[in-house]
């Protein structure tokens, strides 16, 4: 049975502990116990349990679990507030509204139904409020948003519908008459019903909607889009009543995270012998039931997913609380942190979810998923696009890198309560102590120094720490990976290597990423400090022309350097070549190339071409299996064999087209440390590949500037 949430960790003692420890901690049910909401843990690998409870340290009216553990509280007096899974101590305040009722959307925005009024409350407590006339929202039941798409949110991106919210999103409104109304997700506006059969204790699903019928059967809806529902009975009465329970006052579905379609269905309600009780049903392909656990005296559940072994999670989580977790690559706009804010409230929201890092927002990383998933430092990174080697190109590629570095600095000027701007390793370790998150500087392509070796000091001055030699293309230091079959150096160029020795000079880490694997080797060998692969993985795994050959791992570890494996999917596992796919179904449909994102067309023939378009990228995803966490870990698995843990740590490319399934955003940092324990890695060995390793790189960089005193001369 999959399941869609992270399950906390346990600390508290059983109140009715079973002999030894669950082995498949999947279903969450709430019980009152002296007024206080109780988490109960049951297992599905048996017929019933009385599972492991945790107290939540405060009163609760409803409570709601987070993919990273923690629960989300609506408190006496309808506040809202965060709480830390494994003790239930209040992280933070996210509203101090008077709230009837909420829900957690998938963008990390609670919807709040407070006094007549639907509110969408970020994770810093930034509001959108909607008016109504009389009680139009007070007691109705917010569901969470499908996508007509099918699509994750990275696919979207990729296929440019995602900018201000993907064409066809909506919110679903259960009005408690059987219909749901639609709502855009970002104007708030009705856009339209979606009739049904009158449905009680809807819930949302991966693909519509779901809930229980007028004679008790469970239905799901599918709605793919406008014109395309059906309605499936997926389990009929006198099978719910076989399965233990009268009648249903309570569901939610299992499902795989970021899936759409239902693996089974956790119900509560009304036992044959009048009791409450909680049931979960796996079901199999031909919805016939597989395996079910009964609990009783269950008031309301959701799904959340312990794995194999609540031992292995809790330490887990112990050693991910107490790490120090650093990614060395996450992509930026220029827009970032941006104060030309606009003043039309959906050009502000669009604004805000884009370019504001203490919102909530669709990039992969912001302050809310750092903090959300337990990710304390990120390089943030100055990238430019490979061009021509003239004058006039260097000039606008060293504009661009400016544009970014100005918009790391204003980040950090403009919220210095949040984040810090690390310039040495030492004020990584200061700014984290502090409680602060942490950033850092890489540049993602030398070519933005054109062939000023001066501009490298500039480079440092600004904050930057590491930067690669090349990107996609030759740059003048030296040959990229691609093309591989037409290099223009033979390797690294004069020039590249006196941008090596200033860099030695001045404390960067030269990054061999995207680089050739002759330029590679070459640049490892002039260097005088350790050299990193920011983000690459190895080709023993999965053969690719960015990932590492044996060699160059080897040649590393001779150097004293660090590969920062990558959680890009297509360098991760092999994808079919699902970029050169969407590319020629563009082609096929008479769409223009992808070249990032851009907003949705209102000609009604080119949203019926970009419908198309999903349909075929969905259907050629259904076909495959797409990388995941544990495929990521077998490229650190390799690494670690081959070099040794010392010179192994970890790279997301989020925002750059990173991301497997598991390790999507920022949020879901801890299942790579969860993977880690997982594989049998020890505390000490996962701190140095989260950030000891990189870490060391940095100051033996710093150790080799501070012995080297004159400039390289042009």
């Amino acid at each position: 049975m999959t399941a869609l949430l992270c399950v906390l960790s346990l600390s508290a003692a059983p109140l009715a502990a079973p002999a030894a420890p669950p082995t498949d901690l999947r279903v969450a049910a709430l019980r009152l116990v002296d007024g206080a909401e109780v988490l109960t843990i049951a297992s599905t690998g048996g017929e019933a349990s009385d599972g492991i409870t945790v107290e939540v340290a405060a009163r609760a009216r409803e409570v709601q679990g987070l993919p990273n553990g923690n629960l989300i509280v609506l408190e006496p007096g309808g506040a809202l507030a965060e709480h830390r899974g494994a003790d239930g101590l209040r992280v933070w305040s996210l509203s101090d509204a008077a709230a009837e009722s909420f829900t957690l959307l998938p963008d990390g925005r609670l919807a709040v139904v407070s006094a007549g009024r639907l509110q969408l409350i970020d994770r810093l407590g930034q509001r959108t409020t909607v008016e109504a006339a009389g009680p139009l929202w007070a007691g109705s039941r917010l569901l969470a948003p499908p996508m007509d798409s099918g699509l994750a949110t990275d696919q979207l991106q990729d296929l440019g519908l995602d900018n201000g919210g993907p064409t066809g999103e909506r919110l679903l409104v259960d009005r408690g008459t059987g219909e749901f109304e639609v709502v855009d997700h970002e104007t708030l506006t009705t856009r339209g019903r979606s009739p049904a059969e009158p449905l009680r204790h809807a819930v949302a699903t991966g693909d519509g909607w779901a809930g229980i019928r007028a004679d008790g059967a469970l239905m799901a809806v599918h709605a793919w889009g406008p014109d395309r529902v059906a309605e499936e009975t997926v389990l009929a009465p006198e099978a719910i009543r076989a399965l233990g329970l009268g009648a249903v006052l309570h569901l939610r579905p299992i499902q795989q995270s970021g899936l759409p379609g239902v693996d089974g269905w956790a119900l509560t309600g009304t036992r044959l012998d009048g009791a409450p009780g909680l049931l979960a049903v796996e079901l199999g392909a031909d919805l016939e039931e597989q395996s079910r656990l009964a609990l009783p005296d269950a008031h309301g559940c959701w799904i959340l997913d312990a794995g194999p072994d609540a031992a292995v999670l809790a330490r887990a989580r112990a050693i991910h609380s107490s790490a120090l977790t650093l990614d060395t690559h996450k992509d930026i706009s220029a827009s970032l942190a941006s104060t030309e804010i606009p003043e039309d409230p959906a050009a502000l929201r669009r604004f805000l979810v884009r370019n504001d890092p203490r919102v909530w927002g669709r990039n992969q990383v912001d302050f809310p998923k750092m903090r959300s998933g337990g990710l304390d430092v990120a390089f943030f990174i100055v990238y430019v696009g490979q061009g021509d080697l003239t004058p006039e190109a260097f000039a606008r590629a060293r504009a661009a890198a400016d544009a970014k570095f100005d918009a790391i600095e204003r980040m950090a000027e403009r919220f210095p309560e949040h984040i810090g701007l690390a310039r040495s390793a030492a004020d990584v370790e200061r700014f984290a102590a502090e409680g602060k998150l942490v950033a850092c500087i890489g540049i993602e392509n030398g070519y933005a120094m054109g062939e000023d070796l001066s501009a490298i000091e500039t480079f440092h001055r600004r904050g930057a720490r590491y930067m690669s030699l090349t990107h996609n293309k030759h740059s003048q230091l030296g040959d990229s990976n691609t093309p591989a079959d037409e290099p223009l150096h033979g390797g690294l160029s004069d020039l590249g290597r006196r941008a090596i020795e200033e860099m030695n000079r001045v404390g960067i880490m030269v990054d061999i990423s995207h680089a050739s694997e002759k330029t590679s080797l070459e640049a490892i060998a002039h260097s005088k400090a350790p050299v990193i692969a920011s983000h690459s993985g190895v080709d023993a795994v999965r053969l690719h022309g960015r990932n590492l050959s044996d060699a160059e791992l080897d040649a590393l570890k001779a150097n004293g350097g660090v590969v920062q494996c990558v959680a890009f999917a297509s360098y991760v596992k092999d994808d079919g070549d699902r970029r050169g796919f969407i590319r020629r179904t563009r082609e096929e449909l008479g769409l223009p190339p992808q070249q990032g994102s851009r907003p949705a067309s209102s000609d009604p023939e080119v949203r019926a071409l970009n419908r198309e378009l999903r349909d075929r990228v969905r259907a050629f995803d259904e076909a495959r299996e797409r990388a995941n966490v544990r495929d990521f870990v077998d490229h650190i698995d390799h690494a670690v064999r081959r070099i040794g843990v010392d010179h192994v740590a970890i790279s997301s490319d989020f925002d750059g087209g990173g991301g497997v399934e598991g390790w999507s955003d920022a949020s879901q940092t801890f299942n790579v440390t969860l993977e880690l324990v997982r594989r049998g890695y020890s505390e000490d060995q996962i701190r140095k590949i989260w950030s000891g390793n990189t870490l060391r790189v940095w100051r033996a960089v710093e150790e080799v500037a501070s012995a080297t005193s004159e400039p390289e001369s042009d």
